[in-house]
């Protein structure tokens, strides 16, 4: 920051602080960074594809996917790809999702996130036993992320693996107040499916 204020069209370093602040967690700075690269640079792909998830964060989807897509046109990031990926599937758009998280994966297939994403895909398309295969190489790679492990469940119950469905419930009810609002929905829909 001190470097900044000396030197304050040193874009380059705006660029190196946006993607420090965004690992940091420091909201505020990220706005004005991302503001400042894209008035400087209407194409930044960094500055987009951080303007694509504050978009989401606000829910405005369809201004996301046109700043991941964006962002894109630049360069071919592996989050980026990801990110609109799991958009795409959100809205039903299984087939260009899948392609852009097939993209992603060859260019990283080390992050726990993809893997999800990929089974996310598979799993919303009706394709259970891939979308198991994929939870699973998520897991392998981390498994801190609860998300993960209830996708997985919604695979295996469509498979009707029940004994293992209720493993994860029962290991997430009780960490209800570690689940995400949407964790939480995927949870109360696991439930009810082992009723039926």
């Amino acid at each position: 920051e001190t470097a900044l204020q000396q030197n304050p069209t040193n874009y380059k370093l705006v660029g190196t602080l946006l993607r420090l602040q965004l690992g940091l967690g420091h909201e505020d700075a990220v706005s004005r960074h991302v503001r400042t690269l894209l008035r400087v640079n209407p194409n930044h792909p960094m500055a987009l594809y951080v303007l694509g998830n504050t978009q989401v964060g606000r829910e405005e989807f369809k201004l996301a996917e046109d700043s991941f897509r964006q962002s894109l046109r630049q360069v071919r990031m592996p989050a980026a790809l990801n990110d609109l990926a799991w958009l795409l599937q959100k809205r039903g758009d299984y087939d260009e999702a899948e392609t852009l998280i097939d993209e992603a994966l060859a260019a990283n297939d080390k992050h726990y996130a993809f893997w999800d994403t990929k089974g996310t895909i598979l799993l919303r398309s009706g394709k259970f036993d891939q979308a198991v295969e994929a939870f699973g190489s998520s897991l392998k790679i981390s498994d801190k992320d609860p998300s993960v492990h209830l996708h997985l469940a919604e695979a295996q119950l469509a498979l009707g693996q029940t004994e293992a469905v209720k493993k994860i419930v029962e290991l997430f009810e009780r960490r209800k107040d570690d689940l995400s609002p949407d964790a939480l929905d995927i949870l109360a829909t696991l439930k009810a499916g082992l009723v039926q």
